[in-house]
């Protein structure tokens, strides 16, 4: 999971899975992600000898260290790498707040700010 500013990134490798075979769920608080990976079926009578894949149903739910607009997700499954896009609540996104200096002194003394003169 990566923050990049207004945005959470989050990144799982699931290859070998269909699109199909994934499921999703955003809430404002956590991600679930579940899904099935199928055991590889070749008709022609084949024995496999030893694997070092992994089977069968999986699920993990990561808490969100910020809370999401889950209503807004993006998502992207590219190359057996699924790419969710989530946008932060608008509370905890980084804002520009402009600092109203006023008139400052010429004669290079320091101002106190008023904390009372910031705006969002």
């Amino acid at each position: 999971m990566i923050d990049a500013g207004d945005n959470l990134i989050f990144r799982a490798q699931l290859s070998g899975i269909a699109p199909q075979d994934i499921d999703v769920h955003v809430t404002r608080d956590a991600t679930s992600l579940g899904g099935e990976r199928k055991v590889f079926q070749n008709g022609n009578n084949v024995n496999p000898l030893h694997s070092e894949f992994r089977y069968g149903k999986f699920q993990r739910v990561i808490n969100l260290p910020f809370p999401v607009q889950n209503d807004k997700v993006q998502a992207d499954y590219r190359d057996g790498i699924l790419t969710l896009t989530l946008p932060k609540v608008e509370a905890v996104c980084n804002r520009v707040v402009k600092i109203n200096l006023g008139e400052l002194p010429s004669s290079g003394e320091s101002k106190t700010l008023d904390a009372s003169s910031t705006t969002a």
